[in-house]
């Protein structure tokens, strides 16, 4: 588990919302929103964990979660959230990019996911 459990848990949500009915992993879940969740804790990796940021990898997708009551290096995690979407999403089509697949706040939390 992450340094901030319930960014963790918010990235993890929304990554479960928006992958759960791809092909590959329904057949392993059944479309089941909480064992998606499981199953990307599983196998996937958490590859940034900070209490302001977090950044999962599973197979092809990547949730990456903002916490707005923190900053990082002195810069207030929700601009950089900001940022980061907007640049995504000017990248968005161009090749050796992610493509965004969707954004959204929830709470005090800002998450995106991307598809490489």
């Amino acid at each position: 588990m992450g340094k901030n459990k319930e960014l963790e848990n918010a990235v993890l949500t929304a990554m479960a919302k928006q992958i759960k009915d791809e092909s590959s992993i329904k057949l392993m879940t059944e479309g089941d929103e909480e064992g998606t969740k499981e199953l990307i804790k599983a196998m996937g990796q958490l590859k940034v964990n900070e209490n302001a940021k977090v950044i999962f990898h599973f197979s092809n997708f990547i949730g990456y979660g903002y916490d707005f009551s923190q900053t990082i290096e002195g810069i207030p995690a929700q601009k950089i959230y900001a940022n980061a979407v907007k640049t995504t999403q000017e990248l968005d089509g161009h090749s050796n990019f992610e493509k965004l697949l969707g954004a959204g706040v929830d709470n005090n939390f800002g998450w995106y996911l991307t598809s490489l």
